[in-house]
């Protein structure tokens, strides 16, 4: 009656009731305890359920440090809506206004040959690698043309770093 989407709030866990016609989008709660690589794979998992959007919420009290900013990349990265309950929205807010097209990527580990890096991608137009640890990551864009425009963003500070361009139909590494 009120001309909204409709969902339920989960609990943590997959959403209870992904091909139901009433839900027009899964609400799900990873749980505050959960470390970012069980939040990337609870998100991958129920992408997997339906094609309906997700929202992963309630996965941090929205403090500014290094495992809430995991927890919202991971979150991120994996292809659902959703930041927790407010650890670093403004640097997030501001990568998502960087005109990247974030809605048409998906999460894909396969680009990811060596090193530790979540991975989304619209294959052949744009790609967003986060290293939640730093370190080095070995990247694929054998499937690519062209050249591609890097740069760096800080997720702790919201600035943006000049990189290297990177050519299509390689597979660079980048370190962090």
């Amino acid at each position: 009656p009120w001309a909204r989407l409709v969902s339920v709030h989960g609990t943590p866990g997959n959403f209870a009731f992904p091909t139901a016609s009433w839900a027009e989008y899964m609400d799900i709660q990873a749980g505050n305890s959960i470390s970012h690589t069980s939040l990337y794979s609870s998100g991958l998992a129920n992408r997997a359920l339906s094609v309906k959007p997700v929202i992963q919420e309630e996965h941090g009290l929205g403090q500014e440090d290094t495992l809430h900013r995991q927890r919202v990349w991971a979150a991120f990265t994996s292809g659902v809506a959703g930041i927790g309950t407010g650890g670093y929205i403004a640097n997030l807010m501001k990568f998502l206004q960087s005109g990247v097209r974030f809605e048409r990527m998906n999460p894909d580990k396969t680009l990811v040959l060596a090193g530790s890096a979540y991975a989304l991608a619209e294959k052949g137009s744009a790609y967003v690698f986060y290293l939640s640890s730093g370190g080095t990551a070995k990247v694929d864009l054998r499937g690519a043309t062209g050249t591609f425009t890097a740069s760096w963003f800080d997720p702790r500070t919201g600035a943006f770093n000049s990189a290297p361009a990177a050519a299509g139909g390689s597979t660079p590494s980048y370190t962090a």
